[in-house]
């Protein structure tokens, strides 16, 4: 998974240094901010090695945390740009994305219950 996450942000970054003369401000500033979303995924996930390697008081809570948050981050960008095809985006993309988000929430939530009572 750490290497999926790597290859993604290296990926990235390379095909928007190749494009950056052809895009406009708008996809700048996207890219630019997806860019700036991979550089936190990356850090958590290196956080989360680290909270598993170190395993200090509380760590199974921390480390899921950091996985959460690259995991949740993919599952949004996978549901919204499939959303921003469907009719009024600008309705739906928000909808599918609190649809993600509230899922994944209590998914992680009963699974963080479960791991920290063991």
């Amino acid at each position: 998974y750490f290497l999926c996450i790597a290859i993604l942000l290296v990926s990235l970054v390379v095909l928007i240094a190749v494009d950056w003369s052809g895009l406009n401000v708008a996809a700048r500033i996207a890219f630019s901010g997806l860019t700036a979303l991979g550089a936190v995924m990356a850090y958590r996930i290196v956080r989360s090695r680290q909270e598993a390697s170190a395993q200090t008081g509380n760590w199974q809570g921390r480390y899921i945390g950091h996985v959460y948050f690259t995991y949740i981050s993919l599952w949004i960008g996978f549901v919204i740009i499939p959303a921003l095809n469907l009719p009024l985006p600008q309705v739906t993309v928000p909808l599918v994305a609190i649809a993600a988000l509230a899922i994944g929430n209590v998914l992680v939530a009963r699974y963080r219950r479960r791991v920290l009572a063991a």
